[in-house]
């Protein structure tokens, strides 16, 4: 491989609304680098490599990354640049928001990415931002390279080197881990994660700083459940300065993606869908746990954000992501008023962005009694099925041709089983179920661990260094997916599943840092047997309706609510004993697998939950 010669910090901002049929998508300021002759990621762009004798120059950007932009400007408009790339390389170029499984496998530290590829698809080397006379150099440098050692690359891929991540060779499926090795491996996690607490400005680590909203609920979830003062007060204080920071908008709500300084300022500006309902979710929880009217405060403004500005106008879908408009967002509110053209929004609908935040309403909709929130959340989760699910599992983006990756059937599938809790619509729990089961089957690899996507995932080349990646955060999610199924459904299947994956996870989630956090609650929520609440009633029913929504307030994390109709659900109610002799609607609470008697009392249900789980 040839060493990469860049020292270019990466950075963020000035987004573009784009055409989402076209990954094709530059800076919205003067720029030529449309000039150049830019494929898209296919087997036509690496047969054209192949037979032209070229390596490939792959183009990793994003929406709303300032450097991309610079580059743009700059370097890909240099007509020597241009000249040169022509001459010498077959030019791919592609989204990373729109193409997360790619980037994962070839992003070289930052945005924007350069990666000289063989026309099989190995790497090279590469680079970020580079100014124009630096990639001139880099260009000359790989031509040569490529032109001395061709054919003993050509080689070396039909030989297979280099055709599989070693990550995904392991074959071997994990020994029977016992649940209380998962909850200490969980626990170690947790203990990992709060060694990097800052206890000058909350969060973790120093600069730049990310909110890390998986990382700051383990502590939240962990200082509740264990009544452990000190990482609760590590989580609150972070949400605290969060949003006490400059990362956070108060003028406009919502948080920015992240700040280059410890104490949370000098962020830069964009604000990304994902992140926000995470945050929201945060604080819903924050909220829920504590009391404290502040956290319902930011956790309302951030949901307004995501209804006022990045919801699709007229649909109960949602963008991907805000332009970062550093003059716009240094305004104050009458400042901004006057500005005409608001930052722009990145008009890309993406399945996992989408059904994060449908999660983000049907909480709050619990949380704060609004019916318009939980019609909003429902109807999204629609519309994503029926527009986004397919052979394939779910698409990444409506409208495009990337579908069966990992993280868009773990969020979705997380966000059906949320649906279902909300109303016992059992076609939301029956959708849940062929995605996880689509995902067994497609995505699960021998060694226990959940692969980024299939081998016939639409739009990756065949050949192409297109061998699934075993990934953590992903698998996590989906392992969790796997122990609520079993929960709400009765198919202890599916748990052993679980148990399975979170054990072949161990030791990745050991040493991912902050990125095991997913990991850990899932781990939580398999081995510690959160409250479940199972709901007795017809759906229509009032006193039933009465009862889920109690339910769905208990201010415990990671409990589990379900309604049961007689009608519909007889054969799981006959075979669970939760048969209800009075006729009218009950609810059992069930702690650690042992149900107490049921109540029909909504106001009983918290007594229910608080009493013996604290003998």
């Amino acid at each position: 491989m040839i060493p990469a010669d860049n020292d270019h910090p990466t950075s963020a901002g000035r987004p573009l609304s784009a055409d989402p049929g076209s990954d094709l998508r530059f800076s919205p300021r003067p720029n030529r680098a449309h000039e150049i002759a830019w494929r898209a990621w296919d087997d036509e762009a690496f047969d054209e490599a192949r037979r032209a004798g070229k390596p490939v120059l792959l183009a990793i950007s994003a929406v709303w990354c300032h450097w991309c932009h610079v580059m743009d400007e700059t370097t890909y408009s240099d007509v020597r640049v241009i000249a040169a790339i022509a001459a010498g390389f077959v030019a791919v170029r592609i989204d990373n928001d729109r193409r997360p499984d790619l980037n994962r496998r070839y992003n070289m530290g930052g945005w924007p990415t350069i990666a000289f590829l063989t026309p099989s698809g190995d790497v090279l080397t590469g680079a970020t931002y580079l100014p124009p006379d630096q990639l001139l150099t880099l260009l000359e440098r790989v031509r040569d390279y490529y032109a001395e050692h061709r054919d003993e690359l050509a080689g070396a891929a039909a030989g297979g080197a280099g055709a599989a991540p070693a990550a995904h060779a392991v074959a071997t499926p994990p020994a029977a881990t016992a649940a209380t090795d998962l909850a200490a491996a969980a626990a170690a996690v947790c203990r990992g994660i709060a060694a990097l607490y800052d206890p000058l400005h909350g969060g973790l680590g120093t600069e730049p700083k990310f909110p890390a909203p998986e990382a700051l609920s383990l502590l939240l979830t962990a200082g509740v459940r264990h009544g452990d003062e000190r990482l609760l007060a590590m989580a609150l204080h972070s949400l605290d300065a969060l949003a006490a920071g400059e990362i956070h908008d108060a003028v406009e709500h919502g948080f920015f993606r992240y700040a280059t300084r410890r104490d949370w300022s000098a962020p830069h500006y964009e604000k990304m869908l994902d992140d926000n309902a995470r945050l929201a979710l945060l604080y819903l929880d924050a909220f829920a746990f504590t009391g404290r009217a502040p956290y319902a405060d930011i956790a309302a403004a951030v949901i307004d954000y995501l209804t006022t500005v990045l919801q699709v106008p007229g649909a109960p879908l949602f963008f991907g992501s805000q332009d970062a408009d550093e003059h716009y967002y240094s305004y104050d509110a009458v400042g901004r008023a006057r500005v005409a053209v608001k930052p722009a929004l990145d008009r890309t609908i993406f399945v996992d962005g989408s059904a994060l935040a449908a999660r983000a309403l049907l909480r709050a909709a619990v949380l704060f009694e609004r019916p318009d929130l939980l019609n909003t959340a429902l109807s999204a989760a629609d519309h994503l099925w029926e527009r986004g699910h397919g052979r394939h599992g779910m698409v990444h983006y409506l409208g495009g041709p990337v579908d069966g990756l990992l993280g868009d059937q773990s969020q979705m599938a997380a966000a059906l089983l949320d649906a279902y809790e909300a109303t016992g619509d059992r076609t939301c729990l029956a959708r849940a179920r062929l995605l996880a089961d689509w995902a067994l089957e497609r995505l699960h690899s021998r060694d226990g661990r959940f692969t980024d996507r299939s081998g016939a995932t639409a739009a990756a080349p065949a050949g192409v260094r297109d061998a699934p990646l075993p990934v953590l955060e992903g698998g996590a999610e989906m392992a969790d997916d796997l122990t609520r199924l079993a929960a709400l459904g009765g198919e202890a299947a599916y748990r052993e599943e679980a148990a399975r994956t979170l054990a072949a996870y161990a030791g990745d989630a050991a040493a991912a840092g902050p990125q095991g956090a997913s990991w850990a609650l899932a781990v939580m929520r398999f081995a510690e047997h959160p409250t479940h609440i199972v709901v007795v009633g017809s759906r229509g029913d009032a006193q039933a309706g009465a009862l889920l929504r109690a339910g769905l307030r208990i201010a415990e994390p990671l409990r589990s609510v379900q309604l049961l109709d007689p009608d519909a659900d007889a054969e799981t109610i006959a075979r669970d004993g939760y048969a209800v002799k009075t006729g009218s609607a009950a609810a059992f609470v069930c702690l650690a697998g042992v149900c107490l008697a049921p109540t029909s009392d909504p106001a009983r249900l918290a007594e229910l939950v608080a009493g013996p789980a604290r003998d």
